[in-house]
């Protein structure tokens, strides 16, 4: 499950920047472990450049998928500003090659930096929208009609809810009716930071919210979900 939901959010991204991935049918080997954090941490010793001695063949076929994606994508968008603006593909990719300074209206992105920006959007979120669908399937199987909050501690913190053991999923909604006011529903909502927040908030918390929803609510419309027989995973089993 989680595999395929890892090859599902990655393809998501494809039609974002003009792609096809489709690594559902087609289940390329890309790149993933700590290899970031490696190379963070040579970066600021100004020893980042060994690497290149020792790069993997996988890192090395990540390296120029990324290199092939951007040129298909330039030589694409040097062929789309020939069409009328209405007739052009606006996708993200497009938006971050003819982004301009307001003060020198100089393009922002040069083609170096567009190939670093591609680093960033051909994985961006996959992972975290993989376990995300991961976990609402499986607590979907287990408890299908039980409501879940992002965070145990906060979701339990008295002087917010109140009564943060009752269940009570209409605390959310605002019903003067039933005395939930707007301003109670907005300082329960001001304790839930599913992204988190500050300089470290997810900047794709909207697209990976999007991609969640359609996602389950297409993978709920169409089809039936039950627990593989035999697993036990996520139920404190070794397997």
């Amino acid at each position: 499950m989680d595999w395929t939901l890892a090859l599902f959010s990655f393809s998501l991204l494809a039609p974002i920047a003009s792609a096809t991935y489709n690594l559902l049918l087609r289940p390329l080997r890309h790149i993933s472990g700590p290899l970031l954090a490696l190379v963070l941490w040579l970066k600021t010793r100004g020893l980042d450049r060994l690497l290149g001695l020792l790069t993997p063949p996988d890192v090395q076929q990540y390296y120029q998928f990324v290199q092939d994606s951007v040129t298909d994508r330039l030589e694409l968008q040097s062929q789309q500003m020939k069409k009328p603006e209405e007739e052009r593909r606006q996708d993200l990719f497009h938006f971050l090659c003819e982004a301009r300074d307001p003060a020198s209206d100089k393009h922002v992105y040069d083609e170096a930096a567009l190939r670093a920006e591609a680093n960033l959007l051909i994985i961006a979120e996959s992972d975290t929208t993989a376990i995300s669908l991961s976990g609402i399937i499986w607590y979907l199987i287990h408890i299908p009609r039980s409501w879940w909050t992002s965070s145990w501690a906060d979701s339990r913190n008295e002087e917010v809810y109140g009564d943060p053991y009752a269940f009570r999923p209409e605390r959310w909604i605002v019903d003067p009716a039933a005395g939930i006011a707007k301003e109670e529903v907005s300082w329960i909502r001001s304790n839930l930071y599913p992204f988190a927040v500050g300089p470290g908030n997810y900047v794709g918390q909207n697209l990976a919210m999007a991609e969640i929803m359609i996602t389950m609510a297409r993978t709920l419309y169409r089809l039936d979900i039950r627990r593989a027989p035999g697993s036990t995973i996520g139920e404190g089993g070794p397997s």
